[in-house]
């Protein structure tokens, strides 16, 4: 089992690949942690519509994602 971990400094994405090497399956987990000196900050509408927009572009990323398992699942079988 192999683990990465990376810390931000600030706000740009991460854009990470993996690659597996034999035909085992494999499970990927995503732990993301938020430092507690961003919750001291009182919620504003402005603050609540951006963290709505930001659920709905997880959303999007998480479906995505769920789509791409479901092809490479498609397509071992076909393979198979």
């Amino acid at each position: 089992m192999g683990e990465v971990s990376i810390k931000a400094h600030n706000k740009d994405d991460f854009l990470i690949c993996w690659q597996k090497l034999d035909r085992k399956s494999k499970k990927v987990n995503f732990l993301i942690s938020q430092g507690k000196s961003s919750l001291e900050g009182k919620a504003t509408a402005d603050t609540i519509e951006d963290v709505g927009e930001q659920i709905e572009a997880l959303q999007f990323k998480l479906d995505s994602i769920s789509q791409n398992i479901v092809t490479q699942l498609e397509t071992e079988k076909l393979h198979f």
